[in-house]
């Protein structure tokens, strides 16, 4: 059995029960080296020396809400995801995860915090030992780039290594569902893509997702402090607190949440929806929805903690702190929608940037120009406008890379970004004068994105027509 497992109404921490009967014992079938879930001090102590002082700074209000989202992830059928912080040092981003730790257990490296200095193997075990539970990982720096790689990917996969017994037969995988978790100096993607080899792929960053740890008051993640104490004093005082009050919190949270697990369960789930229908762009793509709902599962979590009186913040603080690092988030992607798309779109912007000039054959109806060094397509002129049409095998080699065509296709057809023919129909083909033939493309319009007051104007999702003179096109045979 793991560490934490919630049956029916029934929770675990590693040995101690809750929602069972005083008749059942449970006997772990094996040993941890360190006690991660213990206890000191008393719930009030812990609010008193923690919790309130904490209240007026978002990032920790966010941080302590979705300690509390592990146990609901399993009852709320949802998979499990992580929070990463990033920033430069002394920002204050192992203090919030120590204060996190303290909702399980000591909150130091001694206690309920580990290394990011592990193996993928090492952190398995973690895992299938913390099932239902909160996993922090401190100090991302101390980690080589591809297990970190491999240990997010393993994480929220929810599922071990796949192993073979002696006999060769298959061994059963150890699965969990956590939170994760994780700080650092620099982003989960700059970490990954450090050796220049491998990079994060769009899956995982909304499933870890990066939330710089600076309330940009010049106090690194404080957005309020205490009378009498600087960034740095505070900082110290709540370290050396969730060293000597910690491990309370959940018991009481699991003691009331076994109780009745499915209505509270679906208090959060309704908490969640309400927060995607109020926060979400309305216009988001699915990658957005699912961090918004990562969100939303965090709002409801704190909000449940405050409703069983464990966190003594006021109704809404927990919903309003992940409204800020929602919008946070939003704002550093500058997008909301896929971030695949997003970067094909760049791509094409400076590649047509770079090789407009040089890479493409201008069609003027007489000639069609000189050889080029490097060939991409070909351009001509319509209505005055400037239309780049791409061959289709380099404009998937240099462009696409991998992302869904139709994807793609759809989004430079919303934007406009993509010319139609008389008939109305997306140009896909193109005669070719010289070639005598059809070539299949991409055809694009630059003027586009390069006009952003012009595209203000112009109805959204409305794509770019032309007046195309029928007496050319029957003699030149154009399109």
């Amino acid at each position: 059995p793991h560490a934490e497992c919630l049956h029916k109404t029934l929770s675990i921490l590693y040995d101690k029960s809750f929602g069972a009967s005083t008749t059942e014992k449970f006997m772990p079938s094996y040993t941890l080296h360190k006690k991660p879930y213990a206890v000191s001090g008393t719930l009030e102590e812990w609010k008193d020396n923690i919790a309130k002082m904490c209240a007026g700074n978002p990032l920790i209000e966010f941080v302590l809400s979705f300690a509390f989202v592990a146990p609901l992830l399993t009852p709320c059928n949802k998979d499990g995801f992580g929070i990463h912080l990033f920033g430069h040092s002394s920002s204050g981003k192992t203090t919030i995860c120590r204060v996190a730790s303290s909702v399980y257990g000591k909150g130091d490296q001694h206690g309920f915090m580990t290394q990011w200095r592990t193996t993928d193997n090492a952190f398995e075990s973690l895992a299938a030992q913390r099932n239902d539970s909160l996993i922090c990982l401190d100090e991302i720096g101390q980690a080589p780039s591809k297990s970190v790689g491999e240990i997010v990917y393993m994480a929220m996969n929810g599922v071990g290594k796949g192993r073979a017994t002696r006999e060769g037969n298959a061994r059963s995988r150890h699965e969990w569902r956590i939170t994760l978790l994780s700080n650092g100096e620099k982003t989960l993607n700059d970490k990954i893509s450090e050796n220049g080899k491998d990079k994060m792929m769009a899956g995982q960053s909304v499933r870890v997702i990066d939330i710089e740890s600076d309330a940009e008051k010049d106090m690194g993640i404080f957005t309020k402090l205490p009378q009498g104490m600087d960034s740095k004093t505070f900082s110290t005082y709540l370290s050396r607190s969730a060293i000597k009050y910690y491990g309370s919190p959940i018991e009481a949270f699991l003691t009331i949440l076994t109780t009745e697990k499915e209505r509270y369960a679906y208090f959060v789930l309704e908490k969640c929806d309400h927060f995607i229908q109020e926060y979400c762009p309305k216009d988001a793509s699915g990658q957005v929805v699912r961090v918004a709902d990562h969100f939303g599962m965090i709002a409801g979590a704190g909000e449940l903690a405050i409703q069983f009186g464990i966190l003594p913040w006021c109704c809404g603080t927990a919903i309003a702190a992940s409204e800020y690092c929602f919008k946070k988030w939003l704002e550093r992607r500058s997008c909301v929608g896929d971030l695949e798309v997003e970067e094909v779109l760049k791509r094409i912007k400076t590649f047509i940037r770079k090789y407009g000039d040089s890479g493409f054959k201008e069609i003027n109806y007489s000639n069609v120009g000189s050889c080029y060094a490097e060939f991409f397509g070909y351009k001509f002129k319509e209505n005055d406008t400037m239309i780049y049409f791409i061959l289709s095998e380099p404009f998937e080699r240099e462009i696409l890379r991998g992302v869904s065509k139709k994807s793609v296709k759809n989004k430079l057809v919303d934007l406009g970004w993509i010319a139609r023919n008389s008939n109305g129909n997306i140009m896909e083909t193109k005669r070719i004068p010289d070639k005598n033939a059809n070539m299949r493309g991409w055809a694009l319009i630059p003027f586009k994105w390069e006009n952003e007051v012009v595209q203000n104007d112009v109805e959204k999702g409305k794509v770019h027509q032309f007046s195309f003179d029928s007496k050319k096109m029957s003699e030149e045979n154009i399109f």
